[in-house]
């Protein structure tokens, strides 16, 4: 299998299954894994509670490895971080208020479902108010190729081609319109990269309303309630009630 095709060249051993590393909580459950950072949450919500430095500004980026959710939010206010005025740092506390009200809340990857790989392309053209320059989701072409190759080293092989949704059908017709034309010249390298990808038979594109956009989550603000089913779908939850290690697990 690949741990011991991995063993082969590394120096490693199977000791144990894994319940912490790095910050990060990995609980069993029946068909999935949960991972969180509760314990990171917390410290860090005590810490910053009186007092916020730039420091703490990169402790949210790392927990945005499970937690997703507060990608968009983290990534704006570090923008202000070397020069932060009353309104940044309200921000700030408002996401750790957030924080503390979810600490439980983390990433639950599923291991019976389909190996299918789609991803979600969508931008806010001109969004930032400050500056009307505009916020890309997710630079998901390469990305996605990128993933490909990962699976195929892992001996992993997709059985269906990668999807790409997107919301703009704009966008999807440049795809299969051979001419370029002159006002789209400034996206002509990503414009040829998921053409090439699509005629080869690589990639396929489809549209997607937009209230069903995830990239969404990542982009623009959303209500309350639009938030919440937005973060079940990319698989941000509570973790199950009952984990595979019993009783010791603790409540």
């Amino acid at each position: 299998n690949w741990f011991d095709n991995l063993g082969v060249k590394f120096a490693m051993n199977d000791v144990s299954p894994l319940y912490f590393f790095l910050g990060v909580e990995v609980k069993y459950f029946d068909g999935d894994i949960h991972l969180r950072q509760s314990k990171y949450d917390a410290e860090l919500v005590d810490k910053t509670e009186m007092t916020f430095t730039k420091n703490d500004s990169r402790s949210l980026q790392y927990l945005t490895l499970t937690r997703s959710d507060i990608t968009r939010s983290v990534n704006l206010t570090s923008q202000f971080m070397q020069k932060s005025n009353n309104g940044h740092l309200q921000g700030v506390r408002r996401i750790l208020r957030y924080i503390k009200g979810t600490l439980h809340v983390g990433l639950r990857l599923i291991s019976q479902s389909p190996c299918w790989l789609y991803g979600y392309s969508d931008s806010d053209y001109g969004g930032y108010t400050t500056t009307r320059r505009s916020t890309t989701g997710y630079n998901i072409y390469q990305e996605m190729t990128w993933i490909t190759y990962l699976l195929h080293d892992l001996g992993m092989f997709l059985r269906f081609i990668p999807t790409l949704y997107c919301d703009n059908m704009s966008a999807l017709y440049m795809i299969i319109n051979p001419v370029m034309q002159a006002r789209t010249k400034h996206v002509e390298m990503e414009y040829h990269f998921i053409c090439e990808k699509v005629a080869r038979g690589q990639l396929v594109t489809k549209f997607i309303r937009s209230k069903d956009q995830l990239a969404d989550i990542h982009t623009i603000a959303l209500t309350k309630q639009v938030f919440a089913e937005f973060r079940r779908k990319i698989g941000v939850t509570v973790p199950p009630l009952t984990s595979l290690r019993g009783s010791d697990e603790g409540s």
